[in-house]
């Protein structure tokens, strides 16, 4: 009877820390999704305060190579929003798909740098930088 309650109490403690230990390493993953995204606004802005004239052939390349390298997130360019302004975005692929959604911009003149992540899902809402 005791060996029976000990497995009960295991299975339980099991049924609740597992699906919370799952949650944690998905976590983790849109968080290095969330690095490279914000590594490569960094890359853009240092580009742009280089070259002087934010050269989109050169800026375009820099997140290509993110996407290729990276197994996680799909990365892609929304180029130059506005004047001083570089757009990015990020969707969760393989393990994140349909987990992760990133938006990333920066500002070329004040060097500011905005992101904003979603983890259910659904897009979100475009950062002020």
């Amino acid at each position: 009877v005791e060996l029976m309650i000990v497995i009960v109490i295991v299975g339980v403690l099991s049924a609740v820390a597992l699906p919370n230990f799952l949650n944690q390493t998905a976590k983790a993953k849109a968080t290095e999704c969330t690095t490279k995204g914000g590594n490569i606004m960094g890359l853009v802005a240092a580009e742009a305060l280089q070259s002087e004239t934010a050269g989109n052939a050169a800026l375009e390349a820099l997140v290509t190579e993110a996407d290729t390298n990276s197994d996680l997130c799909d990365f892609t360019s929304g180029g130059a929003a506005e004047s001083n302004k570089y757009t990015l975005t990020a969707k969760g692929k393989g393990d994140l798909a349909g987990k992760y959604d990133g938006a990333f911009c920066v500002d070329y003149a004040t060097g500011k740098k905005g992101a904003a992540t979603s983890t259910t899902g659904t897009a979100p809402t475009a950062p002020t930088c």
